[in-house]
Formats: structure tokens, sequence, C-alpha cells
């Protein structure tokens, strides 16, 4: 029987100080892991030595244990382990230092049985600031919600005929374990590709948005689906549910966001004012709110009980992808075509600070509820966790070879949900 490892890339710090303290890449057991300068690499490193396609790191089980291969991609300056030019592969040893090129970006390869692994995560880490469970880093529920805490889940897969799998997992796991665990769901029912999805604050419903023009609410407790909507136009792009769970916003390529009451589906309300579609969607946890990101460059700020207009963002060079409050309320952080993360104080309307490192948009944000991480899902399949104090990227963790795009957190940090191939949704149990 193959031995259940995990295995993690250190990034050392930039200044030559010899401590491995930078962003940690978990490496996935079922696909190729690529260094390189290019957007299509899971690791994406931004240095002169480094080529486009650098190196991969692999998976090979030569016998009762699971291990980690190195191979240099015919890069110009060469791969190094442990000071020696790398000729071809090599089987990596835990506490291996791997460079691209001979002074380039260095990391730290460690490598543990899954067992060990698993209890690392509940200790910190002195290598390299703490990071609390995702469940400690989403803003909470409002009291009224009722969300599963530790009892084991049952996680069900649909199948074509309507028929499910049970399979009990555990509860609490770090959002480390992400890349290497496989329980999800499998949700069957658009026609055509899932744009958006949206969990309700008690964990209990999730809402997908498609190109097929309809809204669809689940059941994740039983894995079904209990209700179709129709009324735009066009795709629907974005959907957010209200705390309270009564109301569920929705937008899309019409240009228009649309209220929906959750128990029949009606629709409640309809507002207009963005000159193209809309992308993203976000209330307020103070439920005064309600923002709406745009492919026409803008965020506008709605007020739930006017629904004026009470201020218009401008600042993105391209459409807006994503959108989410701080806990409190004052702070909206925006993600934008253009590749970078706005931070916004609603109070002046000011834009405060800018992140530009990223390669790709950004298809979802959540802010931890102290406001100092903000978890960012990509365009490229990785979810990053950013500190907003030392303006660092400090985890990165690989997503799944099937995500299409479109992904959202539950507020109780215990599930990721995410657009797929054929028209489906799947959800991650963290």
């Amino acid at each position: 029987m193959i031995k259940q490892m995990v295995a993690q890339l250190k990034r050392f710090a930039a200044d030559n100080s010899n401590k491995a303290e930078g962003a940690v890449y978990i490496l996935t057991t079922d696909s190729e892991t690529t260094l390189g300068r290019d957007l299509s690499c899971r690791i994406m490193v931004d240095s002169p030595s480094v080529s486009r396609l650098h190196a991969s790191i692999r998976t090979i089980e030569p016998g009762a244990e699971r291990q980690w291969e190195l191979c240099d991609r015919n890069s110009a300056n060469g791969t190094y382990v442990n000071g020696i030019r790398l000729q071809g592969c090599q089987v990596l040893q835990s506490g291996d230092r791997i460079m691209l090129g001979k002074d380039g970006p260095e990391f730290l390869f460690e490598s543990q049985e899954r067992s060990q692994f698993d209890q690392t995560l509940q200790k910190p880490d002195t290598s390299i600031e703490p990071i609390p469970f995702l469940s400690q880093t989403l803003s909470p529920p409002p009291a009224s919600a009722s969300v599963p805490t530790s009892p084991p889940r049952l996680i069900t897969t649909s199948t074509s005929s309507g028929s499910a799998t049970a399979a009990t997992v555990p509860a609490q796991r770090s959002l480390w374990s992400l890349a290497n665990d496989s329980t999800i769901y499998a949700l069957e029912g658009h026609s055509e590709d899932v744009r958006a999805v949206a969990f309700s604050a008690d964990g209990n419903l999730l809402a997908s948005a498609s190109a097929d023009k309809t809204i669809k609410l689940w059941n994740l407790d039983e894995g079904e689906e209990v209700l179709t909507i129709t009324g735009h136009k066009q795709a629907v792009n974005a959907i957010a549910f209200s705390l309270d769970r009564q109301l569920l916003a929705s937008a899309g390529a019409d240009k228009v966001i649309k209220f929906w009451d959750v128990n029949t589906g009606g629709e409640v309300r309809i507002l207009t004012g963005h000159n193209m579609g809309v992308n993203a969607l976000a209330f307020s946890p103070d439920e005064s709110l309600l923002a709406s990101g745009s492919a026409d460059k803008t965020i506008k700020l709605w007020d739930l009980v006017t629904t004026e207009v009470t201020q218009t963002l401008t600042g993105h060079k391209m459409a807006v992808t994503a959108l989410a409050f701080s806990a409190d309320s004052q702070v909206l952080a925006s993600g934008s075509a253009d590749r970078t993360i706005k931070l916004w104080h609603l109070d002046t309307g000011e834009e405060t600070s800018t992140i530009s490192v990223f390669r790709s948009p950004a298809n979802a944000l959540m802010f931890s509820p102290d406001g100092i991480l903000l978890a960012i899902a990509l365009d490229d399949k990785t979810v990053r966790l950013w500190n907003l104090q030392t303006n660092q990227e400090i985890r990165v963790i690989p997503g799944q070879p099937w995500q299409l795009g479109s992904i959202a957190f539950s507020f109780d940090g215990q599930r990721l949900a995410g657009g797929c191939e054929h028209n489906t949704v799947r959800v991650w149990q963290v």
C-alpha cells in the first residue's frame, strides 16, 4: 500500500536572509507542477534567471512510498538542487533546496506522511507567519444562521440518473488540505457553462448562475436541485445571497441586477445603471449596501433601502470581476481583468492600495474578520492568501484541473464551490 505522502515548496526570502519565509506552494499528486515565467505554470516566478517553462515536479510511486521527482525543462540558466546543477531528473528528499538559475529564486522542499501533515496544521509554524484555519479567516454569519461545525458531514456525488453516493469525512480541515482532498459534490443541471456560484450564510444552500440564463438553488445536505430561477435575457455572471438568506441578487450580460425571493423564486426588485454587463456582486455585512462590478470598469454601491447609487468607484482599467467587503463594512476589495486587486475606503470612496503582482484576474475575494488577510481565487486556478499589512503573499494552493474559473467560499470555511466541465458545479469539502 502506497503511503499517503504530501509535499510543499517554501520560497526563501528575497533579502538573502536564508529564511524560508515566502509563499508556500502545496504540490498536487494528480498532475505535474510546472515552475517558470509562463502564465500556464502552476508556480509562476517573475525573475530574469527563470525560463518560461523552467522546471517541473511530478509524483512517482517506486514502492511503498510516494515520492516527488524534479526535472529541468532545458532551462537556459539551469536548475540546482543543494547547489549542484540538475542533469535531467532527480528524486527529491525533504529538506532539499531548489534554485532556479545559479543565483535565482530558491525553494525549500518538504514532504511527510499525511497524518503528520494534518497534525502540524494545528500547530504554529515558526519558519513562516502562522495562518489560522480558513474557518477563522472568514466573516461570521449572522446569529440567526445555523451553521454546522464539528460533526462529520455526508458528501454526496450526484449522478446523471439522480442517484447519490455518500461518504463520511471529518470536519475542520485546513485550507492547506484542499490540494490533496478529492471528496466533492457534483451537481448537474445547467445546459451551458457555470459563470458564478455563491453559498448562503448558513451553508445549506448553494446558488449557481449559468450562461444558459438560469439560476439554480441546490440543497447541499441532500445534493439536490430545489429551485430554478429564470428571468435574465442573457448569461448570468454574478450572484450573491443576503445574509438572512431571504434574498438572492443576480446580474449578468443584460446589464441589470435582479433580486429574487429565495423561498419562491419570485422577482422582487430590479436595478439598472451599468453600461455593460455586470460580473460581480457583494452584500455588505451590515446589510446596508450592495456592490456591483461591471465590464464598464466601474463599481457601484447601492443603498438597499432607497435602491439608489450612493457611490461609483472608478480606477480599474478593465472589467471588474470580483468584489468583497471587510467584516466591518468599511473596506471593499475589487478584482479586475486588468489583473489588479484594489482596496477602497467606503467612507471617502478613495482607493487606498493596489496589488498588481498577479498574472490572472481574480474570480473571488474574501476578507478575514480583522481585515489583515485577503483570500484570492485567481483565474489561473490557484487560491492565494495575501497579508494586507505586510503586502505579501503567504500561501498558494493549487486548484483542480477541471476548474473553469467561477469559485465561492462558504461562510463557515468548510466548503469551496466552483464551476467545472460539462456544465456542472463541484464542491470541495475542506
